[in-house]
């Protein structure tokens, strides 16, 4: 009388390929999630370093701050344009009063970079 009741044949190998998938899946959403408090925790320096600069007093300090800052932040035609008008103020002998206009330039161009920033454009 053979016996009628085969043994179930199990293949482990797909726990294996499961686990794998799982592993990988996992590492990528912690990699994300990373990413983005990186991302956010820069956001949060930027907008930091540019509420330190004093706009109350415009001296050749405060250009050279918002350049070192600006260059840290940001590459862009608009900043090279920008800071081309300002190396009269910041290399010049005598102390020059910075005109309103260009600290209107500079609070537009930080207004402008905060905001590409916040929305996550940049």
């Amino acid at each position: 009388m053979p016996n009628d009741i085969e043994p179930i044949i199990t293949n482990d190998f797909y726990i294996y390929i499961y686990l794998l998938v799982s592993l990988v899946v996992a590492i990528l959403i912690t990699l994300l999630v990373l990413f983005f408090r990186y991302r956010k925790s820069k956001k949060v320096a930027c907008k930091n370093l540019y509420k330190s600069l004093d706009f109350s007093n415009p001296t050749k300090e405060l250009l050279y701050q918002f350049t070192v800052i600006a260059k840290e932040q940001n590459s862009s035609p608009k900043l090279e344009a920008l800071l081309k008008e300002l190396e009269p103020y910041k290399y010049s002998q005598n102390a020059k009063v910075v005109d309103e206009e260009i600290m209107a330039k500079i609070k537009e161009f930080i207004g402008k970079d905060e905001g590409r920033r916040v929305k996550g454009l940049g």
